[in-house]
């Protein structure tokens, strides 16, 4: 009897490995597609995604790139490896910034997936820094733009219309200021302040760079820089005290609205659920960031990580099965319901804007404003610059636009210095 379960046990483990060299078999004929993904939660969408397919298996890695330059490297290793020949496992689809675009594309760093993955269904601007002539490079995470977060409570009781221009910006801020004894009108961020201040640029008709030529120290943008100036001067933007403390977070210029400091606020449109979580829930709302004069059109800054392929990933026909899957109007929707803020960059998501959007509750986003409110401030989205060389270009653009609004530099003597430093970089192999 002893012999015959041992005999029985034996068995047991031979059929048992056999089983489990099987399902290893089975396991090892998925393609397993890695995908990086940084400050945004979609682990539901992956387990949905790899529930539903016999072939492909998305592994989740979050945070891959702690900043720029390790992105860069990472997908140099990428090349090396495919130079010298070898298997390793990369990254296939990274999560990547919008403004390092511009580089990895001018190193063919990210595979071409035209007609792998339909463009048109995309809300236009979102794929102009994505594409090079007819090829499409990455897709949009999000619709994801700076607005105008203004105090309508502030506005109506002091019946204010919301500002149609710089300076009925200016005028307003002053006002409220003055009524409600605040700090300063509009808190600009330290970090990133070009940013918050290309829309007045664009909408006056400046821009910054055109064929690798620098075409910054322009009539138009001399305007528009005097005025900004003149606001700062006004006590319109944080005084240089507050300016500094805003230094340390990014986040502290929501910190600064949130407490009642200013009137308005630009920042991105994701950054609704701590507004709508505090005391300001049903007070505040958003709108275009105006233009320099009434009339012109206004802009929004593009602020969206995009999906990119690996141009060195030996699993791009899984990659585009999960991005073609992201992508679905479904998964999107039921994303958007468990992220408020969030945009989907699909034109199908768009809604229709109404007399009283707020008033449609499948469209709220929070008391008094609606997804058709941020289709309005978002309509005309724009990339900063566009330029492989754009990371060296921002530095030095966010630096002197600064130093103006801190009064340490007059416009006069601002733009040529840019002109001649952009010049500089731009001249460079």
């Amino acid at each position: 009897m002893k012999n015959k379960m041992g005999k029985i046990g034996i068995w047991s483990i031979v059929i048992g490995m056999l089983g489990l060299g099987m399902m290893a078999t089975v396991l090892e004929a998925k393609e397993q597609v890695v995908v990086s993904v940084t400050g945004e939660d979609i682990s539901s969408i992956v387990k949905d995604f790899n529930n539903s397919q016999s072939d492909v298996e998305v592994v989740l890695r979050e945070k891959p790139f702690r900043n720029w330059r390790q992105a860069v490297n990472r997908f140099r290793l990428g090349q090396q490896i495919a130079e010298k020949g070898k298997t390793r496992q990369v990254v296939d689809i990274a999560f990547i910034d919008n403004n390092w675009l511009p580089e990895m594309l001018e190193h063919n760093w990210l595979a071409d997936i035209s007609g792998r993955i339909p463009s048109s269904q995309f809300v236009e601007g979102l794929l102009d820094v994505a594409q090079r002539g007819s090829s499409l490079y990455a897709v949009p995470f999000s619709n994801k733009g700076l607005v105008l977060y203004y105090r309508k409570d502030w506005h109506q009781k002091h019946d204010l219309k919301p500002p149609q221009s710089l300076q009925g910006l200016h005028d307003n801020a002053l006002t409220l200021m003055q009524k409600e004894k605040l700090d300063h009108g509009v808190t600009l961020h330290y970090t990133a302040i070009h940013l918050d201040l290309l829309p007045f640029f664009w909408s006056n008709g400046g821009a910054l760079v055109n064929n690798d030529q620098s075409v910054i120290n322009s009539p138009q943008n001399l305007e528009t820089l005097q005025r900004l100036h003149e606001m700062a001067q006004a006590g319109v933007f944080p005084s240089t005290k507050r300016l500094e403390a805003l230094k340390p977070s990014y986040g502290l210029a929501q910190k600064e609205f949130l407490e009642g400091r200013s009137a308005y606020l630009i920042t991105w449109n994701n950054r609704i659920t701590p507004f709508n979580e505090s005391p300001l829930a049903g007070k505040f709302g958003v709108l275009p960031i105006p233009p320099v004069h009434e009339g012109q059109p206004s802009y929004s800054v593009i602020g969206t990580w995009y999906f990119a392929i690996n141009a060195f990933s030996e699993h791009q026909t899984g990659a585009i099965a999960f991005l073609n899957y992201f992508y679905s109007g479904d998964v999107l929707a039921a994303y958007r319901q468990q992220t408020p803020g969030f945009l989907s960059p699909l034109k199908s998501a768009q809604v229709a804007a109404t007399p009283t959007p707020s008033s449609a509750p499948e469209t709220a986003l929070y008391p008094g404003a609606s997804i058709a409110d941020l289709q309005v401030a978002m309509q005309r989205m724009r990339h900063r610059l566009e330029h492989p060389k754009e990371s060296e270009l921002s530095y030095i653009l966010e630096n002197l636009l600064r130093q103006v609004i801190l009064g340490q530099l007059p416009p006069s003597k601002a733009l040529p210095l840019l002109h001649r430093r952009f010049e500089s970089i731009l001249e460079k192999p």
